[in-house]
């Protein structure tokens, strides 16, 4: 019964990775904002943890400040820790407004929340995405049951 559901386990393991397009990664990093919320920046551009996207092969490095070396380099931001993360070439990032402007999105529904693939974004001020990486912006809508009838529209920033 063990080796059957053991089975049971690696096909359906391999069914839904062949579904995933391997040629096409993104980097969104999603953190546990209850227990930390570290600074990250990207090429001295600061972001957060699921609100930025980029291509793994265009990262250089990644470095992890902890403690007083965090706070030393950035102040009290970093009391958490902070990602710092350097691009391999001089990658154009942009903020949300260039990208409102980029997809002709209009000024009211500018205003929605705002979710990457569907991971609502807590500082959407703090959103970071090379524009190459975004497919299509589109208004979504989530179950609410704390507004009136339930529904709430958002942005969806869709990625490639």
């Amino acid at each position: 019964m063990k080796q059957l559901f053991a089975l049971l386990i690696l096909a359906s393991s391999l069914g839904a990775s062949a579904q995933t397009p391997s040629n096409q990664e993104q980097l969104t990093f999603v953190g546990n904002t209850q227990t930390s919320n570290p600074l990250v920046v990207v090429n001295g551009q600061q972001t957060a943890m699921g609100a930025f996207i980029l291509e793994p092969d265009k990262i250089k490095s990644v470095d992890i400040l902890k403690g007083e070396k965090a706070t030393a380099k950035y102040g009290d931001k970093a009391a958490e820790g902070a990602v710092i993360i350097a691009l391999k070439e001089d990658i154009e990032l942009t903020r949300l407004p260039q990208v409102f402007t980029h997809f002709k999105v209009p000024a009211k529904q500018q205003q929605l929340k705002v979710a990457i693939d569907g991971r609502m974004v807590s500082k959407p001020e703090l959103v970071l995405v090379e524009l190459a990486t975004i497919k299509d912006v589109v208004v979504a809508v989530a179950d609410n049951p704390f507004i009136e009838g339930g529904k709430e529209e958002y942005l969806n920033l869709v990625t490639k």
